[in-house]
């Protein structure tokens, strides 16, 4: 799903909207196009590769989830992740983060980027359960 949106109806009680947004590494996030294909007011939950391209929404949103970022890979107590491909700031390496329009999660995910090390950056698998 680059760059657009479906609408996930659930049961006749919940329906959510499902975005997934380009790769703003890459150069191939619009999320602006995404979001112009949503015309309901229901809850919307990004997906994104890259948290940067979170830089381009300017709507609410419930919640995004994106990864990229592998916790740094290299992990410093004290000091966070030593290095970040994109644009995205380092304190979004990993975890919650809570915004104005919404929330971010991003898991470290299991591979690697560059080199093949990781540093106090454990590998994850998530899993979230969503209630209404």
């Amino acid at each position: 799903m680059e760059n657009s949106a479906k609408l996930i109806q659930i049961n006749s009680n919940f329906d959510f909207w499902l975005v997934g947004i380009g790769d703003d590494y890459t150069e191939h996030a619009d999320a602006k196009k995404a979001l112009s294909q949503i015309n309901t007011e229901a809850p919307r939950i990004l997906f994104m590769h890259d948290p940067a391209a979170l830089f381009q929404i300017k709507e609410k949103y419930f919640l995004t989830l994106a990864g990229h970022l592998h916790g740094g890979q290299v992990y410093i107590p004290g000091i966070g992740a030593i290095v970040t491909p994109g644009n995205a700031p380092k304190s979004w390496a990993n975890g919650w983060t809570e915004f104005e329009l919404g929330s971010l999660y991003v898991s470290k995910g299991i591979g690697t980027s560059i080199l093949p090390v990781r540093f106090n950056a454990t590998p994850e698998f998530v899993i979230l359960n969503l209630q209404n």
